[in-house]
């Protein structure tokens, strides 16, 4: 939930919709630099916009109504799910991220791995 928050704030108040932000980032951008011990495999990302007056119903119709926003909702290989709504501008922001969790690890994966360092990842124990 947090980086579909993070994402549509952005969106809101700088008024832009796009799934990556000005600078280039993008949803699994977001989702890595907040989830750093999950190994994820799929992923997909659902946006819309609606009037600030819209209804939960009108913003699950305009997120459903978008063809490629329907299939990301219905595949199996999600396992994860994000969602956030942002007022501003006459405007509601939606963002629903969508991932698929192939495992885990012990520790987080660091903010940055230099090319001088050797990283060693071992997977968490399937529970």
């Amino acid at each position: 939930n947090e980086a579909a928050r993070i994402h549509a704030y952005d969106m809101a108040t700088r008024d832009y919709i796009a799934h990556s932000d000005p600078e280039g980032r993008g949803h699994l951008d977001r989702v890595r630099m907040l989830e750093r011990t999950h190994l994820i495999g799929a992923f997909g990302a659902n946006m819309a916009v609606i009037s600030d007056f819209g209804t939960a119903a009108e913003a699950f119709n305009a997120l459903k109504s978008d063809p490629v926003n329907a299939a990301n909702m219905a595949r199996s290989e999600f396992d994860h799910m994000g969602i956030a709504a942002v007022r501003a501008n006459g405007k509601i922001y939606i963002v629903q991220l969508f991932s698929g969790v192939e495992g885990r690890v012990d520790s987080p994966s660091p903010d940055y791995v230099s090319s001088k360092v050797n990283s060693e990842v071992r997977l968490a124990q399937a529970r």
